[in-house]
């Protein structure tokens, strides 16, 4: 190769102009549609079709059939977005590479539409399912505060707390039989109550027990489950942050701490407010659909 033409080879200019006649070459421009836009603002006439000039058997098919017949279309924005993916960078190899690919994809789709393959494949029922429910339950609008709690005064039941108590509870378990192993266990439960209210850990003291333990939240019901009826209705009206105790029960002695009382009822809209939205925008996209279906229902016979 000559000296000057190596040069050439190498100027950016030149290799652009090149891949760029080799883009003109792989998919002419359609001279018909020169100058109108596409609804998605394209020119249709720098992009490839499955119907451009000189078509071959390959470009230009009846759906199901080997041998032409009614032409497909490749989409012009499909075609402008592969365009970008590949780059001024692009080799021809390359792009001819992602003209069949597009190729083969609108030829296979258009033939399981007419195969049915949408009515017929579970897989792609569900999917198609999935992605039209998006389609018309989507566009809700996001809700004001105002709106937020008024709706939360109509629903209030979902968001209604119960009754809890956040409690420390130290247990010793009741004696088998012996008069002197219940004195025992007294006695321990006397000490470990005198050591508390002194300020020493409850972690270690006692016998393992359902809600022994750290701190923790139990509603009253829960309190009813583990503790019989008579503690947790004791411990409803019990002063906060004192050890109480030793108290009785028929499976032994319980010493407790009330950290914290909840009343029953619905918290304010802003401590619940993710999830008052949620159940909100649920109600909404659930409304959609359903009149969505109900005016196409008469079309079921």
């Amino acid at each position: 190769m000559a000296p000057w033409l190596r040069a050439a080879a190498r100027e950016p200019l030149l290799q652009f102009a090149a891949l760029a006649a080799v883009l003109f070459w792989v998919w002419p421009p359609e001279r018909s549609n020169e100058g109108a836009s596409s609804p998605d603002g394209s020119n249709p006439g720098n992009h490839t079709r499955l119907t451009a000039a000189a078509p071959t058997t390959a470009d230009t098919v009846e759906p199901g059939s080997p041998d032409g017949g009614a032409p497909l279309r490749l989409e012009p924005a499909r075609v402008a977005a592969a365009l970008e993916a590949l780059g001024a960078s692009a080799t021809p190899e390359q792009v001819a590479r992602a003209r069949e690919g597009l190729l083969r994809e609108e030829l296979l789709l258009d033939e399981a539409r007419r195969l049915g393959v949408d009515r017929q494949d579970p897989e792609v029922r569900a999917r198609l399912v999935r992605v039209m429910r998006a389609v018309v339950e989507g566009g809700v609008a996001e809700p004001s505060l105002p709106q937020l709690e008024a709706w939360l005064a109509a629903n209030p039941t979902s968001f209604a707390r119960p009754e809890t108590l956040t409690l420390e509870h130290v247990y010793f378990r009741a004696a088998a039989n012996a008069a002197d192993d219940a004195a025992n266990d007294a006695a321990r439960a006397e000490r470990a109550a005198t050591a508390l209210r002194s300020g020493a850990a409850s972690a270690g003291l006692g016998d393992r027990h359902a809600i022994a333990g750290a701190p923790s939240q139990r509603t009253i019901d829960q309190l009813r489950a583990v503790l019989g009826p008579q503690l947790a209705e004791r411990l409803r009206t019990a002063g906060l942050g004192e050890w109480l105790g030793p108290w009785e029960s028929p499976s032994g002695l319980h010493l407790f701490r009330v950290h914290q009382r909840q009343d029953p009822g619905v918290p304010p809209v802003a401590e619940i407010l993710d999830a008052v939205r949620s159940a909100w925008l649920a109600q909404q996209r659930a409304a959609r659909l359903e009149a969505w279906v109900d005016a196409r229902r008469e079309r079921f016979q």
